[in-house]
């Protein structure tokens, strides 16, 4: 058994989330095309260090748990409604637990916007796989040559959004500071409240002392 590396952090990025289109006529009760994914932003070859990807959809489906060992990790399909599924990202390595992500398949836009077979949905989040100290052999997967291309591109794969590394990098620092910002407001809020609220104590023992004071003196 090979001993796991110190004080080694290996970072993979990943992107999962779907694309859906209405169709221009309804197949049936069928009203959109959509396409689920696990990609990487950074073309990278992923079944390197994954052994599997399974899209756990809704147990409605015939098949429900899809599974694929190469990429492109996609499962496309027709359908009508939203609903909530898990990704479940397998490693090749066995002291790598699986990793699952919640995504709720999107078809619809956003209210009061028209639908168009021209504008596709999508719906897309990017993680970060952080690996600390992995053991030298799924480290050596993880630091490998990546650049091979899958067999077959995406079904939508010419929508996906670009990713910018410094944009990103941008947007997450931006983040923290509206983060600090709004953290250092409830607290100066809290301690205002707390001084209103000390000031109501002392008036309220005021009276209860001016109270007691009456009662002493009598009628």
């Amino acid at each position: 058994m090979a001993d796991r590396l110190k004080n080694q952090i290996i970072t993979k990025q990943i992107c999962y989330g779907n694309v859906g289109v209405i169709l221009g006529k309804h197949q049936g009760e069928f009203t959109h095309r959509w396409s689920l994914f696990v990609r990487s932003p950074t073309q990278e070859d992923m079944s390197k260090y994954l052994s599997k990807v399974i899209f756990e959809l809704h147990p409605t489906f015939a098949d429900h748990m899809r599974e694929f060992t190469e990429p492109p990790y996609e499962v496309v399909e027709l359908g009508w409604g939203e609903f909530d599924l898990q990704i479940h990202l397998h490693f090749k390595n066995e002291y790598e637990r699986p990793v699952t992500f919640n995504h709720r398949l999107k078809l619809f836009p956003p209210q009061g916007v028209e639908e168009s077979p021209k504008r596709p949905i999508i719906s897309e989040t990017c993680e970060e796989l952080i690996f600390v100290n992995p053991r030298q052999p799924f480290a050596d997967l993880l630091c490998g040559d990546t650049s091979a291309p899958p067999a077959r591109d995406y079904t939508f794969q010419s929508k996906f959004p670009p990713h910018n590394d410094q944009e990103e990098y941008t947007n997450l620092v931006n983040s923290i500071h509206y983060v600090d910002s709004e953290t250092e407001r409830i607290i100066k809020m809290i301690e205002e409240q707390r001084g209103s609220i000390d000031e109501l104590r002392r008036e309220i023992a005021n009276l209860e002392e001016e109270k007691k004071k009456r009662r002493r003196k009598g009628p």
